[in-house]
């Protein structure tokens, strides 16, 4: 049967090892507070290799240095998950808790159970911070492994509560007899929680990839609007909806006009500058329900769900002056105001059998006659002439 010493090893030994993982993950999880939560297992680890010599001749120093270690564990713990979830944190101060852990630990030495319920309730405090930080976290319910790691915090915090109520089941309490069970057991939950809190870590470390993925994904890098896929999957969506609702849908397709002019006498620098611009202008000044999202060089798009085609038109001419208005190029020798062309095509409902490319087909057939029409215009699809169409 395990006794204490071995149940400590194991706790030092699966968290080294838990470490050492972490350490040889290094350059895949930086920035995301691997290197704290690697510290936190340390210390952990090497509080119960401390705690393993349980029995020797100086044990009660050795526990000394086995709760400064714990407590370092601690603090490493939310020192990692602040990183991880990019909240300040006052390094200096929290590293100051264990050395005051251990005063007080080494001014009650004579003073057992006292001792105890002192540590134990500022281990407690310190546990109480940390399921504090994950239940007010805003992205707790995006990752699944905070629940998990809010969890492991929890058994230890509870392990805590029983020793202020069960002194004799402190860390540094000798097994005594008909109590060595539940500190074997008290000393497999810490083993269970962290474990747990590993687990935790990496699974919020697999759900943050996967939502920087998404977010590359989805969004345009250069315009900080939708990407074209993202664009063409809520175009589905608010077709869909719009025929279920049997309600109107306009599709608007924008073009900064000139913009190889900008690009070959002001440098792509300021085209890129120019693109972004108008990117932001389109998102700031479109209606709240709407969708902006960039279709492929300088060409955006606009979904308009719920909008009438007298409204759309307004709102289209509405962008068109506002660009010329907001955006200009800047050139050594001067500077110019940007514009746009925009051709507008509604979305019929009662035409199921219309997909995204055809009604942005439309769109770009009246962005197409805008131009022809002189650009900086408006046309709407239902307005151009048969040979146009």
């Amino acid at each position: 049967m395990l006794d204490f010493m071995t149940v400590a090893l194991l706790i030092f030994i699966s968290s080294g090892v838990s470490a050492a993982l972490f350490f040889y993950f290094r350059k895949k999880t930086h920035g995301n507070g691997h290197m704290q939560l690697m510290g936190a297992l340390l210390a952990y680890g090497l509080s119960f290799l401390c705690m393993s010599f349980m029995g020797s001749r100086n044990q009660f120093y050795w526990f000394l240095v086995a709760t400064i270690f714990y407590s370092y564990g601690i603090v490493f713990t939310v020192w990692s998950l602040r990183i991880f979830f990019e909240e300040a944190i006052n390094a200096k101060k929290w590293m100051a808790i264990p050395l005051l852990v251990g005063l007080v630990y080494f001014l009650l030495l004579d003073n057992g159970p006292l001792r105890t319920r002192l540590i134990g309730g500022l281990f407690l405090l310190q546990y109480f911070i940390v399921m504090l930080d994950l239940v007010m976290l805003p992205q707790r319910n995006q990752l699944n492994g905070c629940w998990v790691v809010f969890s492991s915090i929890t058994l230890l915090a509870l392990s805590m509560v029983v020793r202020l109520f069960q002194p004799n089941l402190s860390l540094s309490a000798r097994p005594l007899e008909g109590g060595a069970y539940a500190l074997l057991i008290s000393y497999a939950v810490l083993l269970i929680s962290l474990q747990l809190m590993v687990v935790g870590y990496l699974m919020m470390l697999h759900d943050k990839v996967e939502t920087d993925l998404n977010h590359m994904v989805s969004k345009d890098v250069l315009t900080g609007v939708a990407s074209r896929r993202a664009l063409m999957s809520k175009l589905k969506e608010k077709m869909a909806d719009a025929a279920r609702a049997q309600e109107p849908l306009g599709v608007f397709m924008i073009d900064v006009d000139h913009f190889k002019r900008v690009n070959d006498l002001c440098g792509h620098p300021e085209g890129d500058r120019v693109l972004s611009a108008v990117g932001q202008f389109l998102t700031s000044e479109v209606r709240t329900s709407d969708f902006v999202g960039r279709y492929g060089g300088e060409e955006f798009v606009v979904i308009c769900p719920r909008i009438s085609p007298a409204e759309a038109v307004r709102l289209a001419q509405r962008l068109c002056n506002c660009v010329g208005e907001n955006i200009s190029v800047n050139h050594p020798a001067g500077s110019w105001p940007i514009t746009v062309s925009i051709g507008i095509c509604g979305y019929d409902w009662r035409a199921q059998e219309e997909s995204e490319k055809a009604v942005l087909l439309k769109a770009d057939k009246a962005l197409y006659a805008a131009k022809r029409s002189g650009r900086n215009k408006v046309c709407d699809f239902q307005s151009i002439s048969a040979e146009i169409i």
